[in-house]
C-alpha cells in the first residue's frame, strides 16, 4: 500500500470506529507527519478531547492498529502528538 491508500484506510477505519464508541474523541492525523519504516507506518495524531482518560484512549487506538491489521493487513503505529 501506498502511504495515501494507507492514510485513506486509517480514516475509514476511524470513521468506522466512532460510530461504535460513543466516547472516542475527535482526532486529527498529521498527514505530512506520516512515515514508513519497512513494513510499518507511524501516523501521528492529535486528539481533542481530553476528557476520556489517557490510557482508555490508547486501548482505542491499540484496537484500530488492530483493526487495520485484519481489514488491509497492514501495520500501523499511531503517534500521539499533543491535544488540540
Amino acid at each position: 500500500m501506498t502511504v495515501d491508500e494507507v492514510v485513506q484506510a486509517v480514516r475509514k477505519e476511524f470513521d468506522s470506529y466512532r460510530q461504535g464508541v460513543v466516547d472516542f474523541p475527535a482526532v486529527d492525523l498529521i498527514e505530512q507527519g506520516v512515515r514508513q519504516d519497512d513494513q510499518w507506518y507511524y501516523i501521528p495524531v492529535i486528539r481533542h478531547d481530553v476528557k476520556l482518560r489517557a490510557y482508555m484512549y490508547y486501548d482505542h487506538l491499540n484496537a484500530i492498529e488492530s483493526l487495520l491489521k485484519e481489514d488491509y493487513g497492514v501495520d500501523v503505529l499511531f503517534v500521539p502528538a499533543g491535544v488540540a
